[in-house]
């Protein structure tokens, strides 16, 4: 058995507390509709239990874990943004140089 697939079982085990039926559907392929975050924090997860499993403790990985909610925000964020209208984006350059004029 591969090191990885050593790391994963013992990774599916403790979070299924070593219930066997969910140990084996862990090595089945399973499709769920997943966003990209949802899959970015599985995968970040996963990398993480590997590393610590390891040694690594000092991977950026391990370091500064991936943060769900703060991706979604920064997302939902990044929409508004790139959704204003001209009129929007004309009257935020207008405010910002009146900004200058007084400063």
């Amino acid at each position: 058995m591969s090191m990885l697939r050593k790391s994963l079982l013992i990774y599916f085990t403790k979070k299924s507390g070593g219930n066997k039926r969910e140990i084996k559907a862990a090595g089945k392929k399973i499709v769920r509709d997943r966003t990209v975050d949802e899959l970015k924090e599985r995968y970040y997860s996963v990398s993480a239990e590997i590393l610590k499993l390891r040694g690594d403790h000092d991977h950026p990985i391990v370091q500064k874990p991936f943060n769900f909610e703060m991706e979604v925000r920064r997302k939902n964020n990044l929409e508004k943004i790139f959704m204003r209208t001209k009129d929007q984006i004309d009257r935020e350059k207008y405010c910002i140089s009146e900004l200058k004029k007084i400063e």
